[in-house]
């Protein structure tokens, strides 16, 4: 199946869903689902809500991922396009970066440059801008600017992908990978929830949560991956992650404070089935980022939630780096739970 998956996510991740502009994305996830659920529909922050009725409607499970991306806005016009971020994004991973504006009147493409290192001043900020050629008058104030750097494989077996976008739409293709290999009537009523919003407050889960009211709620979701300079971290290969404690602290006034004490039964029951199933599993905690879960946990402290994540390298970068295969062990883990999350 990893192979399904590897074309699925491929495929994801060239669709512009900048946060607060994830209608096309919104429009591709609804056409995944649509086969292996009951029903489909896009609630009224733009969320798509994907049901599958169980036997017993009294529970239900939420499983959440979110559609939007780490995005920029232009911030004004002239021979240049000047913008502001939105979601954190580490500047030096910038420069040079190939865009796409989504203007009013359609794509625009540019990318990001600043003055010509022969001519600049050494020390100091770099100016950043858009450069898009002959097409600047055609671009407006607010219009979401994404990156358009072209996935890769960086294996010819199609196994590790390297792209901007991976989080979280690995995560969407999680759902549709549990929505497809669940044929059987579940024991409780499962949403399979694309969320808005995530990378700038998770306000699309919050809504969703609040409608749906679920007895329990799941965010896949991507974490960090060990690198050369960050050893510690779960090697890109070693399976999902477990993440049984998260306190973010304020970054700017996009990363709200938030501490989510991640229900026991939850991540109890994917170390369960991993297990049971010889799959490679991670458990950690985290005190710098948040997730859907997180957000859910704050405005609904009566919903047991749990962060489960697919390691990847680089966030929020024009390249992160997955190894896919891990799509599939979280998909496989997640449903060889659900027997003990129904039962509780």
């Amino acid at each position: 199946m990893v192979g399904l998956i590897s074309k699925l996510l491929f495929e994801a991740v060239q669709i512009p869903g900048p946060s607060g502009h994830e209608g096309r994305v919104a429009a591709w996830m609804e056409d995944k689902l649509r086969p292996h659920v009951d029903e489909v529909w896009r609630d009224r922050a733009g969320n798509v809500i994907g049901k599958r009725e169980g036997k017993n409607s009294q529970k239900s499970l939420m499983l959440a991922a979110h559609m939007d991306e780490v995005s920029l806005v232009v911030k004004s016009v002239s021979d240049v396009v000047r913008f502001e971020v939105v979601g954190w994004i580490d500047p030096r991973t910038l420069l040079g970066s190939p865009v796409l504006v989504l203007a009013r009147d359609g794509d625009i493409p540019g990318v990001i440059r600043s003055t010509s290192a022969h001519l600049a001043e050494t020390g100091g900020e770099v100016e950043l801008w858009v450069d898009t050629g002959s097409r600047t008058s055609d671009v407006g104030i607010g219009d979401p600017i994404v990156f358009a750097t072209n996935p890769r494989w960086l294996s010819p077996d199609e196994k590790i992908l390297a792209s901007h976008a991976i989080d979280d739409r690995i995560g969407l293709c999680v759902l549709v990978e549990v929505a497809k290999k669940l044929t059987e009537q579940p024991e409780c009523d499962i949403y399979y929830v694309a969320t808005v919003q995530e990378e700038v407050g998770g306000y699309g889960a919050v809504f969703a949560a609040g409608e749906i009211k679920p007895t329990w709620a799941i965010a896949i979701d991507t974490a960090f991956a060990s690198d050369p300079a960050l050893p510690e971290n779960p090697p890109l290969d070693s399976g999902p992650v477990v993440r049984r404690f998260v306190m973010s602290q304020p970054k700017g006034p996009l990363y709200p404070p938030s501490i989510l004490f991640s229900s026991a039964l939850l991540g109890d029951a994917m170390v369960e089935s991993a297990r049971k199933q010889g799959l490679p599993v991670n458990e950690d905690i985290n005190c710098r980022t948040f997730t859907d879960a997180c957000r859910i946990f704050d405005a609904h402290p009566d919903i047991a939630c749990l962060p489960f994540l697919i390691p990847r390298r680089y966030s929020h970068s024009p390249y992160e780096v997955v190894d896919v295969r891990n799509a599939d062990i979280t998909a496989q883990i997640v449903i060889g739970a659900l027997p003990f999350i129904f039962a509780s």
